[in-house]
């Protein structure tokens, strides 16, 4: 989705919607995959807003903060947090219209 998104093929990641809304319904819902669950959101707020970058800032405010806040305890930055989210979604929204 990141790639996608970064090289503006924005079909193709629109196509992988319903697959990244079920994985984070399906495996993400426990409080430990609690920025996992977060970040992946904000791929579909930005999805959902059409890529563009104002009003997916405005709409993704309160994830992004609920991401942020998350108790190390509960969200462990486990292995799959290689490149820390807040990072990643910086380079989310610069590529952005």
């Amino acid at each position: 989705m990141l790639y996608f998104i970064v090289t503006g093929k924005y079909g193709r990641a629109i196509d992988r919607t319903e697959a990244l809304d079920s994985y984070c319904n399906r495996y993400l819902r426990e409080d430990k995959n609690l920025r996992n669950n977060c970040f992946f959101k904000l791929l579909l707020i930005a999805i959902q807003n059409g890529f563009k970058r104002a009003s997916t800032e405005r709409k993704s405010e309160k994830i992004y903060a609920k991401m942020v806040s998350a108790d190390d305890n509960t969200s462990n930055l486990n292995d799959t947090e290689l490149i820390k989210y807040e990072d990643l979604w910086k380079i989310v929204l610069k590529h952005l219209d």
